[in-house]
């Protein structure tokens, strides 16, 4: 039964991917081409959880592994994330953190790897950055790298509590990045604090100015600018 049941998660897996890679070729994206250049090392990627979907495929192939709950969503995710050369670290604040941790702690130590972080999951509020990120930042000596998109038309997913974002389909999306933050590791708790608030105002910030642009026509001649393909 267990094999079973894992092939046919694959197979799903699969056809899903093959329908996100296909519905996306209707989509215009326009990345930030500070995204395109490869950072210094390895970084924490910051992404809202309901607004992941856009971004990560956007940067796709890029040796990238995000954190993914252990439940059986967190499952489907991992294995499509896999189609897409996204590799999945399991666990979350709720099940398998120590675990998740100790691995996350490890790929950081390898200068190839790029670690991709959702600080408002697994269970919110929505857009309220944890404080898990700058723990991690801590404690592996990487950047945090808040990276937001903003969509000029979508749907939002019901009975979430993260405001999945869909776009619909010929939606304009923009992917923009933040600047890189390192959070020194002999920090009071007051100076973490400190920290865990500038990045939710600024990832806050960067995604009201996302959607805004997002809005706007003649993007293609912007230079801070890049069209997905």
């Amino acid at each position: 039964m267990v094999g079973w049941r894992s092939l046919a998660l694959e197979v799903v897996a699969w056809l899903a991917a093959l329908f996100i890679k296909a519905y996306l070729l209707t989509l215009r994206i326009y990345i930030d081409r500070r995204l395109l250049a490869e950072p210094p090392g390895p970084v924490l990627g910051a992404f809202w959880h309901g607004h992941m979907l856009v971004p990560m495929i956007a940067l796709r192939n890029r040796r990238l592994r995000v954190l993914v709950s252990r439940s059986r969503d967190g499952e489907r995710v991992a294995r499509v994330a896999a189609h897409f050369g996204i590799g999945a670290v399991r666990g979350s604040s709720s099940r398998g953190g120590a675990m998740a941790m100790k691995e996350l702690l490890e790929l950081a130590g390898k200068a190839t790897t790029h670690l991709a972080v959702t600080p408002d999951g697994p269970r919110g509020p929505c857009h309220q950055v944890a404080p898990g990120i700058i723990y991690l930042a801590q404690k592996t000596g990487c950047p945090i790298w808040p990276v937001v998109v903003g969509i000029d038309r979508y749907w939002v997913l019901p009975s979430k509590w993260d405001e999945f974002l869909l776009p619909r389909p010929f939606a304009q999306a923009v992917v923009r990045a933040g600047d890189l933050t390192w959070v020194p590791s002999d920090i009071s708790p007051e100076e973490a604090e400190a920290y865990r608030a500038h990045l939710e105002y600024e990832m806050q910030a960067l995604t009201r100015a996302a959607y805004t642009q997002a809005r706007t026509r003649g993007l293609a001649s912007d230079p801070s600018l890049a069209v997905h393909h």
